[in-house]
């Protein structure tokens, strides 16, 4: 799947996400972690542009779910920050987090 693919992909997956947490939720975390598991996937890409969409979207949704206290919310949160270390010599998408956990915060 091209660059041009995964990027719109990825925004619907979090879109899917949502719009039926409910139905999600009531299937267990399987699938939560599995849309997780693609989230945290495409903010390892090398493109900047795909990383930086898909940590948007993570926070995007760590922000929703607990303000609804949803139980994705902590596993988010964990994502975030592994992913967060593994990016920190890169300046532009530190600068990223750190701008998305501040608003957060």
């Amino acid at each position: 799947m091209s660059l041009e693919e995964r990027i719109p992909a990825v925004t619907f997956l979090a879109e899917i996400w949502f719009s039926f947490t409910y139905h999600i939720d009531a299937k267990g975390t399987e699938v939560s972690n599995q849309f997780l598991q693609i989230l945290r996937k495409i903010s390892r890409e090398k493109s900047n542009a795909a990383r930086i969409v898909a940590i948007s979207l993570m926070f995007r949704l760590l922000d929703q779910f607990a303000k609804d206290k949803n139980m994705s919310a902590p596993t988010i949160y964990k994502s975030l920050i592994f992913t967060m270390i593994e990016s920190y010599n890169d300046k532009l998408i530190r600068e990223h987090y750190l701008n998305n956990f501040s608003y957060l915060f």
